[in-house]
């Protein structure tokens, strides 16, 4: 993993190396436990509440009842539905299961920025460097952590998918590399298979592996010795999608919305209004550090000069996808919706777009100190290392996540953990319970919808399937 180096006491440079990633990994665990303070919301409920009640704690048969009556996302529902029946199996309470697999698929984002920056360079160090910064950046960044991180179904649709896609990405690109030129190359059995589980998570992420399969044609695989290969990722690909498009879920979901959809003009102009909404929540400060870490990220790769500089060809198709999902993605979900975007679906196509930026940058960095035959400076780029890394600690983004999971925390884990006790303590009758805290901030970071004084309101009967109650709701005097 580490530089090559011809100094004496090698042992002295993976210190270097560990101290210059120091701050940014810092930086992912404290993102990373920030999860141990969520608890199942809303959709969770529903979730958890089919597999316990209806399924017989199978996620398979939840995923198959969710695919004919609500979405084609089998993918995303099999992943929640197994934290569902994870929980059944464990000795543990339900939201010790859940916090665990939040913390999980946080850590699971971070390596597929990993997986992803496998095609920079032969140096691990490098790789893993410039992942921690794509990942530290999309966390520091993300426009609502509450959808994207701290809740279960959220990171497992709009997080983790880009993960998944990473993964794939990294996997086919490998592929190409092992057998470039060589005809007769074998099956790609593994990236076959990640691209029927990546299609499966959302619409918006199987649009963008298309693009990179497109792409990856254009830029990189193209002649006799690829022929085979190319079409049995078209048929992956295309299969995957239909089966997911043309899921009765969504036929069904989509007769109970009056919303105008299908329409070029109007999805422009929402995804154009969604795009300028999302500017003015950015604040100068935010692009100034942007810039500063596509700065540091090229100076990185520049001083640490690693080895086996690869072509933009090889890069071209992960990082031109990454880098154009948000204006695809704002402008699909418009036309498809007829909605404005929401923050969970900004927070998806922003992570890519930083992870992109970031794998350009390095690449460029890279591609700089190839032409001028420069040698590596250890030094120099750990010290570049250190310094964006401390320059991401010191963003008011990540200071607002440690006071939340400092001060609120606490009072967040307390109040649930009074609700659950209240809940068993039901006895399969009807329960009252107080309302939460306020959290106080307009991002909240563990808040989101609550159950209301109507026991018939989607939130509360989901709830009560989650504990066995009659019904549940909130005490009169919180209603407004």
């Amino acid at each position: 993993m580490w530089p090559r180096t011809d100094l004496r006491n090698a042992s002295r440079y993976r210190i270097l190396c560990l101290a210059a990633l120091a701050p940014i990994l810092w930086l992912i665990v404290v993102m990373a436990w920030g999860g141990v303070y969520s608890f199942p919301q809303t959709d969770d409920f529903c979730t958890f509440g089919r597999v316990f009640a209806h399924d017989a704690y199978n996620p398979f048969a939840d995923v198959w009842r969710t695919y004919l009556t609500w979405t084609g996302r089998y993918a995303s529902v099999f992943v929640v539905a197994s934290a569902a029946w994870l929980s059944s199996v464990v000795p543990w309470p339900i939201h010790v299961t859940y916090q665990t697999l939040v913390v999980m698929l946080t850590l699971v984002f971070v390596a597929g920025c990993v997986a992803a920056m496998g095609v920079l360079s032969v140096s691990r160090f490098v790789n893993v460097a410039v992942a921690c910064i794509a990942g530290a950046a999309a966390l520091t960044f993300m426009p609502s952590r509450l959808e994207g991180v701290y809740w279960l179904s959220g990171a497992a649709i709009y997080v983790t998918s880009i993960a998944v896609f990473l993964a794939l990405a990294r996997s086919v690109t490998r592929d190409d590399l092992t057998d470039e030129g060589r005809s007769g190359a074998r099956w790609p059995y593994t990236s076959l298979a990640l691209i029927v589980f990546c299609v499966g998570f959302n619409e918006l992420i199987a649009l963008s592996l298309g693009g990179f399969i497109l792409l990856r044609v254009v830029f990189f695989a193209r002649g006799a010795a690829y022929r085979k290969r190319n079409l049995a990722y078209g048929i992956a690909y295309v299969a995957s999608t239909l089966l997911t498009v043309f899921a009765p879920g969504n036929f069904a979901r989509d007769a109970i919305s009056h919303v105008s959809r299908h329409e070029l003009a109007g999805a422009w102009r929402l995804a154009l209004h969604s795009m300028e909404l999302f500017a003015d929540t950015r604040t100068a400060a935010d692009g100034n550090v942007l810039l500063a870490m596509l700065v540091g990220t090229a100076a990185f790769t520049w001083a640490a000069k690693p080895g086996g500089f690869v072509k933009f060809r090889r890069i071209a198709p992960m990082a031109l996808t990454l880098l154009t999902a948000m204006p695809t993605h704002l402008y699909v979900y418009s036309f498809l919706t007829g909605e404005e975007t929401p923050g969970r679906i900004i927070n998806q196509c922003y992570a890519m777009t930083l992870i992109g930026a970031c794998i350009l940058a390095a690449w460029a960095g890279s591609a700089v100190a190839d032409k001028s035959g420069k040698g590596p400076s250890l030094r120099t780029a750990c010290a570049v290392l250190f310094a964006v890394g401390t320059m991401f600690l010191t963003t008011g983004q990540f200071r607002q996540v440690v006071e939340t999971v400092r001060d609120f925390g606490p009072v967040w884990r307390s109040e649930h953990l009074q609700r659950i006790e209240a809940l068993k303590a039901g006895h399969g009758g009807s329960v009252v319970l107080a309302p939460f805290s306020p959290e106080g901030r307009a991002w909240p970071l563990f808040q989101g919808a609550d159950i209301t004084n109507d026991p018939s309101y989607w939130v509360n009967t989901c709830m009560s399937g989650v504990y066995g109650v009659k019904d549940v709701r909130l005490k009169a005097s919180a209603a407004k």
